[in-house]
């Protein structure tokens, strides 16, 4: 480089900095603004959420399979709450619509919610027979307070976090959640083989600490404050039926609605087969310590962040339609790729391909529903997105159980990515993402 222009660059990259530190200067002499400081606790929300997912929504199937709980039970884990989930969507939703305060209504329900992860925390003090039954079931009743919580929350979301800053602040929330759940999972998997502690008590342990960080995030996403600009819709006399049925109509008769959920519900279902399958495969055919476990989880959730920030930049720059069919092909590598693996050790190394593509599943699926749903309807348009989503939930892991015990768990694993590949073929054949709007 030549000296000039070496002194060019050099002049430009110091007055970049200038700049910025005295910009950075300037914010921090000023208070923050109600968006700022809404932003600020939905962030420290989602750290504390981070702990929560690492612990008890890592290690409890884990726990099950180490009970040598059947597959059965381990699938109903999952496919319970999503039948659930199927059946109260929409009418969740048209209970959220009418209340104003949603920030209270979230908290009210997440309470309830949080309370299942206390109850299951004392599941082991209780008879080994007992004990799939309990978990099954509590993680059942679960489902019907977050079937209100997530109507209500993406409504707080939405209000709080103006429409420019949304894909920074979900990519950041995403990133840190990602974070926090693997710094605290590999430290969870370490807990959990020290021989200080002996099983069960050492997942009892685990178990509450994340119920206490479920009921602190709780404590930052009550101080939020929504502003009050939605109105309220008044209690209708007419049948729940015929409400269901105003509200389903305009969905059926949208066809890049209808084309964009048919196609990805074979991702979701190929994605859900095998979640039932994957902690007996590890555990019971691997042999693979909790510190392995945590270590793959603590590797796919650092992939996961890079699959955010690359298929983002990806999507930003071509649209989500490529990002959408090579994610979906990517995250049926993993399944594939688990099939073949017969030393615990290779976890880790196959759990970037979950973690990366995974990123580019969210990111795409996200940016298609709001291509595909009119902006006023958009609170009752997701909701019957998420009734497809559960259906595959609850779908996934009972074919997933059925097909293991006639075909065996790698011949299943190969079926999933199959459907998975047959999901992204859909999104290209029915055109899924191939128009970009304004949203």
């Amino acid at each position: 480089m030549k000296p000039a222009a070496w002194k060019y660059w050099h002049w430009h990259l110091q007055y970049s900095l200038w700049r910025w530190r005295r910009r950075h200067a300037l914010r921090r002499q000023l208070p923050p603004t109600q968006e700022e400081e809404n932003i600020r606790l939905l962030y420290w929300d989602t750290a504390w959420q981070g702990v929560l997912t690492a612990g008890t929504g890592t290690f409890l199937p884990v726990y099950l399979a180490r009970i040598q709980a059947s597959s059965f039970f381990i699938s109903a884990l999952t496919a319970l709450p999503a039948l659930v989930g199927v059946l109260f969507s929409l009418p969740a939703s048209m209970y959220v619509e009418r209340h104003r305060d949603h920030v209270y209504l979230t908290t009210l329900f997440r309470f309830f919610f949080r309370l299942t992860y206390v109850l299951v925390a004392f599941v082991p003090f209780l008879a080994l027979g007992l004990q799939p039954w309990l978990i099954v079931l509590i993680w059942t009743i679960q489902a019907f307070p977050a079937a209100v919580v997530v109507p209500a929350w993406t409504s707080v979301v939405g209000a709080i976090v103006p429409p420019a800053r949304r894909p920074a602040v979900n990519g950041g929330r995403w990133a840190l959640l990602s974070v926090v759940t693997a710094v605290c999972v590999a430290g969870f998997g370490k807990l959990l083989d020290l021989r200080a502690i002996p099983f069960p008590w050492n997942y009892q342990f685990v178990f509450f600490i994340s119920a206490i960080a479920g009921f602190v995030s709780l404590g930052y996403f009550s101080r939020i404050k929504m502003p009050q600009t939605q109105p309220v819709i008044p209690p209708s006399r007419r049948s729940l039926r015929e409400r269901l049925s105003e509200l389903i109509q305009p969905m059926l008769q949208s066809p890049d609605f209808m084309k964009y959920n048919w196609a990805t519900f074979f991702v979701r279902l190929g994605a859900a087969l095998p979640v039932a399958l994957f902690s007996i495969f590890w555990v019971r055919e691997l042999h693979a310590s909790d510190t392995i476990i945590g270590l793959r989880t603590t590797i796919a959730q650092a992939s996961l962040v890079a699959g955010y920030f690359l298929f983002g930049r990806l999507a930003a720059r071509r649209g989500h339609r490529e990002v959408l069919i090579l994610s979906s092909v990517g995250v049926a590598l993993y399944p594939i790729a688990t099939a073949f693996i017969h030393q615990d050790w290779w976890l880790l190394p196959v759990a970037v391909l979950w973690g990366f593509f995974t990123g580019g599943v969210d990111i795409s699926f996200f940016e298609g529903l709001l291509e595909t749903t009119p902006p006023d309807k958009r609170a009752s348009f997701a909701a019957l997105n998420a009734v497809f989503a559960n259906l595959a939930v609850f779908a996934g892991p009972l074919l997933g159980s059925a097909l293991a015990e006639w075909l065996g768990i790698r011949v299943t694993l190969g079926i999933a990515g199959g459907i998975s590949i047959l999901g992204a073929y859909l999104c290209w054949r029915l055109g899924v993402g191939a128009r970009r709007r304004a949203h």
